[in-house]
């Protein structure tokens, strides 16, 4: 179990959110971070963004994602309320169990990053025989 559970009745009001140690950028595309069997899914809401605009990379026990979201804004226009996220972008997600940073798969849908992280077998205890 990498991640702890999150209560929002309990820890809302003084979340540091050490599981995401990164928040760099313009804006911070919402994600979930969920535990399947043998692996974990993030999924990152990036609507309108292209594979092409957004970079996976691992480090270790360390995901990032990151990207950037061209600015909409025109000089011929007068804007009155701009909520969309725009310029860049990273997310960093740290993993206290062992991943497979080999085998980590991403893909878009929909406006969704989907990137698979496969947890690895952990190395239990054994005994060494001396010779």
């Amino acid at each position: 179990m990498g991640f702890t559970a999150w209560d929002p009745r309990h820890d809302l009001p003084t979340r540091s959110d050490e599981r995401c140690d990164s928040r760099a950028g313009d804006w911070i595309p919402r994600a979930d971070v969920v535990e399947v069997s043998d692996r974990y899914e993030i999924g990152l809401e990036v609507p309108g963004l292209d594979a092409a605009a957004v970079q996976v990379t691992v480090e270790g026990d360390r995901v990032t994602l990151a990207g950037c979201r061209p600015t909409l804004a025109r000089r011929d226009m007068q804007y009155h309320r701009m909520e969309r996220g725009q310029g860049s972008f990273a997310r960093t997600f740290v993993f206290s169990v062992p991943i497979d940073g080999d085998r980590i798969t991403a893909t878009a849908s929909h406006g969704v990053l989907t990137v698979i992280v496969p947890r690895t077998a952990t190395t239990g205890s054994r005994r060494v025989e001396i010779t």
